[in-house]
Protein backbone atom coordinates (compact mmCIF):
# COMPACT_ATOMS: atom_id res chain seq x y z
CA UNK A 1 0.00 0.00 0.00
CA UNK A 2 2.80 2.39 0.94
CA UNK A 3 4.57 1.76 -2.39
CA UNK A 4 1.29 2.39 -4.22
CA UNK A 5 0.94 5.76 -2.50
CA UNK A 6 4.55 6.61 -3.37
CA UNK A 7 3.83 5.79 -7.01
CA UNK A 8 0.68 7.93 -6.96
CA UNK A 9 2.50 10.87 -5.38
CA UNK A 10 5.38 10.50 -7.85
CA UNK A 11 2.94 10.41 -10.75
CA UNK A 12 1.17 13.53 -9.52
CA UNK A 13 4.49 15.35 -9.14
CA UNK A 14 5.51 14.40 -12.68
CA UNK A 15 2.19 15.69 -14.03
CA UNK A 16 2.55 18.93 -12.09
CA UNK A 17 6.13 19.44 -13.29
CA UNK A 18 5.21 18.76 -16.91
CA UNK A 19 2.19 21.02 -16.61
CA UNK A 20 4.38 23.74 -15.16
CA UNK A 21 6.87 23.41 -18.00
CA UNK A 22 4.04 23.56 -20.51
CA UNK A 23 2.60 26.67 -18.90
CA UNK A 24 6.04 28.24 -18.80
CA UNK A 25 6.68 27.59 -22.48
CA UNK A 26 3.19 28.80 -23.28
CA UNK A 27 3.95 31.96 -21.36
CA UNK A 28 7.08 32.53 -23.40
CA UNK A 29 5.14 32.07 -26.63
CA UNK A 30 2.51 34.54 -25.45
CA UNK A 31 5.20 37.01 -24.46
CA UNK A 32 6.80 36.77 -27.90
CA UNK A 33 3.47 37.52 -29.57
CA UNK A 34 3.07 40.64 -27.43
CA UNK A 35 6.49 42.07 -28.28
CA UNK A 36 6.99 44.33 -31.32
CA UNK A 37 8.81 42.63 -34.19
CA UNK A 38 12.20 44.21 -34.85
CA UNK A 39 12.34 45.49 -38.43
CA UNK A 40 15.39 46.51 -40.45
CA UNK A 41 14.31 50.15 -40.16
CA UNK A 42 14.02 49.94 -36.37
CA UNK A 43 17.35 48.12 -36.16
CA UNK A 44 19.08 50.87 -38.13
CA UNK A 45 17.44 53.56 -36.00
CA UNK A 46 18.63 51.93 -32.78
CA UNK A 47 22.13 51.44 -34.18
CA UNK A 48 22.28 55.11 -35.08
CA UNK A 49 21.22 56.28 -31.62
CA UNK A 50 23.00 54.36 -28.83
CA UNK A 51 21.91 55.17 -25.28
CA UNK A 52 24.12 55.76 -22.27
CA UNK A 53 23.68 53.14 -19.57
CA UNK A 54 25.92 52.71 -16.52
CA UNK A 55 28.45 55.06 -18.06
CA UNK A 56 28.70 53.17 -21.37
CA UNK A 57 27.17 53.65 -24.81
CA UNK A 58 24.80 50.77 -25.56
CA UNK A 59 22.74 49.66 -28.56
CA UNK A 60 19.27 49.25 -27.04
CA UNK A 61 17.38 46.29 -28.51
CA UNK A 62 15.37 45.49 -25.40
CA UNK A 63 11.86 44.02 -25.56
CA UNK A 64 11.70 43.06 -29.21
CA UNK A 65 10.77 39.90 -31.03
CA UNK A 66 13.84 39.25 -33.17
CA UNK A 67 13.31 36.70 -35.93
CA UNK A 68 16.70 35.24 -36.82
CA UNK A 69 15.06 32.31 -38.59
CA UNK A 70 14.56 34.66 -41.56
CA UNK A 71 17.74 34.42 -43.64
CA UNK A 72 17.57 37.92 -45.12
CA UNK A 73 16.95 39.62 -41.79
CA UNK A 74 19.56 37.42 -40.07
CA UNK A 75 22.24 38.51 -42.54
CA UNK A 76 21.36 42.20 -42.01
CA UNK A 77 21.16 41.80 -38.22
CA UNK A 78 24.61 40.30 -37.83
CA UNK A 79 26.28 42.46 -40.45
CA UNK A 80 25.03 45.83 -39.21
CA UNK A 81 25.45 45.11 -35.51
CA UNK A 82 28.94 43.70 -36.05
CA UNK A 83 29.90 46.81 -37.98
CA UNK A 84 28.51 49.14 -35.29
CA UNK A 85 30.08 47.29 -32.36
CA UNK A 86 33.54 47.25 -33.88
CA UNK A 87 33.66 50.79 -35.32
CA UNK A 88 35.64 53.36 -33.33
CA UNK A 89 38.09 53.18 -30.48
CA UNK A 90 35.46 53.19 -27.70
CA UNK A 91 33.68 49.91 -26.90
CA UNK A 92 29.95 49.81 -27.56
CA UNK A 93 27.61 47.50 -25.67
CA UNK A 94 24.54 45.57 -26.82
CA UNK A 95 21.39 45.12 -24.75
CA UNK A 96 18.99 42.33 -25.78
CA UNK A 97 17.28 42.14 -22.39
CA UNK A 98 13.67 40.88 -22.31
CA UNK A 99 13.73 40.19 -26.04
CA UNK A 100 12.50 36.97 -27.60
CA UNK A 101 14.93 35.68 -30.21
CA UNK A 102 13.45 33.23 -32.68
CA UNK A 103 16.08 30.92 -34.14
CA UNK A 104 19.76 30.45 -33.32
CA UNK A 105 21.82 33.29 -31.84
CA UNK A 106 25.53 33.18 -32.70
CA UNK A 107 27.35 35.74 -30.57
CA UNK A 108 30.61 35.08 -32.39
CA UNK A 109 29.11 36.67 -35.51
CA UNK A 110 28.70 39.95 -33.63
CA UNK A 111 32.41 40.28 -32.88
CA UNK A 112 35.44 41.14 -34.95
CA UNK A 113 37.06 38.02 -36.42
CA UNK A 114 40.83 37.89 -36.25
CA UNK A 115 43.52 35.18 -36.51
CA UNK A 116 44.76 34.15 -33.11
CA UNK A 117 48.29 34.77 -34.32
CA UNK A 118 47.48 38.23 -35.66
CA UNK A 119 48.82 41.33 -33.88
CA UNK A 120 46.62 43.94 -35.55
CA UNK A 121 44.23 44.22 -32.60
CA UNK A 122 46.68 43.94 -29.75
CA UNK A 123 46.80 47.71 -29.27
CA UNK A 124 43.02 47.79 -28.68
CA UNK A 125 43.02 45.02 -26.08
CA UNK A 126 43.49 45.46 -22.34
CA UNK A 127 46.49 43.83 -20.73
CA UNK A 128 44.57 40.81 -19.38
CA UNK A 129 43.13 40.07 -22.83
CA UNK A 130 46.60 40.29 -24.38
CA UNK A 131 47.90 37.83 -21.80
CA UNK A 132 45.02 35.44 -22.58
CA UNK A 133 45.84 35.68 -26.29
CA UNK A 134 49.43 34.73 -25.57
CA UNK A 135 48.41 31.76 -23.42
CA UNK A 136 45.96 30.48 -26.02
CA UNK A 137 48.59 30.75 -28.75
CA UNK A 138 50.79 28.39 -26.75
CA UNK A 139 48.04 25.95 -25.85
CA UNK A 140 46.18 25.49 -29.14
CA UNK A 141 46.75 25.05 -32.86
CA UNK A 142 46.96 28.81 -33.22
CA UNK A 143 48.03 28.82 -36.86
CA UNK A 144 44.58 27.61 -37.95
CA UNK A 145 42.44 29.28 -35.33
CA UNK A 146 40.46 32.49 -35.66
CA UNK A 147 38.61 34.13 -32.79
CA UNK A 148 35.84 36.67 -32.38
CA UNK A 149 36.31 39.68 -30.10
CA UNK A 150 33.38 41.41 -28.40
CA UNK A 151 34.70 44.51 -26.66
CA UNK A 152 31.56 45.95 -25.05
CA UNK A 153 29.07 44.82 -22.44
CA UNK A 154 26.44 42.27 -23.52
CA UNK A 155 23.08 42.02 -21.74
CA UNK A 156 20.64 39.12 -22.13
CA UNK A 157 18.73 39.57 -18.87
CA UNK A 158 15.25 37.97 -19.05
CA UNK A 159 15.76 37.19 -22.74
CA UNK A 160 14.48 34.04 -24.43
CA UNK A 161 16.62 32.41 -27.10
CA UNK A 162 14.33 30.01 -28.93
CA UNK A 163 17.15 28.06 -30.53
CA UNK A 164 20.86 27.35 -30.26
CA UNK A 165 22.97 29.92 -28.35
CA UNK A 166 26.55 29.86 -29.64
CA UNK A 167 29.76 31.66 -28.70
CA UNK A 168 32.60 29.42 -29.85
CA UNK A 169 36.06 30.97 -29.94
CA UNK A 170 34.73 34.27 -28.61
CA UNK A 171 36.58 36.68 -26.32
CA UNK A 172 34.20 38.69 -24.15
CA UNK A 173 36.14 41.77 -23.06
CA UNK A 174 33.13 43.37 -21.37
CA UNK A 175 30.85 41.85 -18.76
CA UNK A 176 28.10 39.43 -19.74
CA UNK A 177 24.76 39.81 -17.97
CA UNK A 178 22.31 36.97 -18.61
CA UNK A 179 20.25 36.85 -15.42
CA UNK A 180 17.11 34.75 -15.89
CA UNK A 181 17.88 34.02 -19.54
CA UNK A 182 16.05 31.07 -21.11
CA UNK A 183 17.72 29.02 -23.85
CA UNK A 184 15.49 26.35 -25.40
CA UNK A 185 18.21 24.90 -27.66
CA UNK A 186 21.79 23.82 -26.93
CA UNK A 187 24.37 26.18 -25.46
CA UNK A 188 27.85 26.01 -27.04
CA UNK A 189 30.66 28.15 -25.64
CA UNK A 190 33.68 25.98 -26.43
CA UNK A 191 36.95 27.90 -26.27
CA UNK A 192 35.16 31.09 -25.22
CA UNK A 193 37.02 33.45 -22.90
CA UNK A 194 35.32 35.72 -20.37
CA UNK A 195 37.57 38.55 -19.20
CA UNK A 196 34.98 40.30 -17.01
CA UNK A 197 32.10 39.39 -14.72
CA UNK A 198 29.54 36.86 -15.96
CA UNK A 199 26.06 36.68 -14.43
CA UNK A 200 23.84 33.79 -15.48
CA UNK A 201 22.00 33.39 -12.18
CA UNK A 202 18.51 31.88 -12.49
CA UNK A 203 19.17 31.04 -16.14
CA UNK A 204 17.30 28.09 -17.65
CA UNK A 205 19.07 25.82 -20.12
CA UNK A 206 16.76 23.24 -21.70
CA UNK A 207 19.29 21.19 -23.69
CA UNK A 208 22.92 20.03 -23.33
CA UNK A 209 25.72 22.54 -22.92
CA UNK A 210 29.22 22.36 -24.40
CA UNK A 211 32.01 24.06 -22.44
CA UNK A 212 35.77 23.86 -22.76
Amino acid sequence: MRRAWVNVVYGVLVILILSGVGLLLGGYAAQADELPVLSVTQLQQRLGKPVRRDGQQVIDLQQFQIDLSDESFRRTFYGEIQSSLQTGAASLGLDLSASHILGDLDLARLGLRTPLLGDGLMGLLPDDAQQQFILDRRATDAARRTVSILRGRLSLNDAVVDGHLQAQDTYFLGQLDAHNVVVTGPLTVTLARFLRRVDITAGQLRQPCAFN
